[in-house]
């Protein structure tokens, strides 16, 4: 089952702590969205956005909005489009709409 999301970078300055002792490879989610996805924590998921997939991404269940995923950055950084709006002249580098798939 795979499903859209929207992608949040945790890029505030105190996740720092969190995220440098689990952010290889780690991917926060929803405990709702984890069963619901019929996914396990720590279970290999692939990220697919409209530029490119992520695979053998491991799943780590986290106190975020349902529908939310988050992701450290730079690694995720590939993602995100390099298109930059027309009225703001900005990247969307702040979210990024993905689907969740559970390899293997």
């Amino acid at each position: 089952m795979a499903i859209a999301y929207t992608l949040r970078m945790a890029n505030r300055v105190g996740w720092w702590k969190l995220w440098t002792a689990m952010r290889p490879k780690l991917r926060l989610m929803s405990k709702q969205d984890i069963t619901r996805l019929e996914l396990k924590v720590d279970q290999l998921v692939s990220f697919k956005s409209r530029t490119i997939e992520m695979r053998h991404q491991r799943v780590l269940e986290f106190d975020i909005r349902p529908g939310n995923a988050m992701m450290y950055c730079p690694e995720c950084n590939v993602l995100f489009c390099r298109a930059v709006d027309p009225r703001s002249k900005t990247p969307a580098f702040k979210n990024e709409l993905v689907t969740v798939t559970a390899e293997g």
